[in-house]
């Protein structure tokens, strides 16, 4: 009997600690970054990426060097 109480009694802990694990979770508010990264448009293949990878050449963006080289 003793041995049955104390499993009954670990399920019941286990389930109340994660529900209000999941509670106190939802309650707080995610906190997202203020600075957006500018993203930019390949010239030649149409891919998006953020402007700190892309490559500069003649006032156009590319995603690499090939595609700047190959669009004249």
């Amino acid at each position: 009997m003793g041995l049955s109480r104390l499993i009954l009694f670990l399920i019941f802990f286990t389930a109340g600690y994660w529900l209000w694990k999941r509670l106190s979770n939802k309650k707080k508010p995610k906190q997202h970054s203020s600075t957006a990264t500018p993203m930019v448009r390949c010239n030649h293949c149409n891919l998006y990426l953020a402007q700190e990878q892309a490559t500069l050449k003649n006032d156009q963006w590319y995603c690499c060097a090939d595609h700047a080289h190959r669009d004249n």
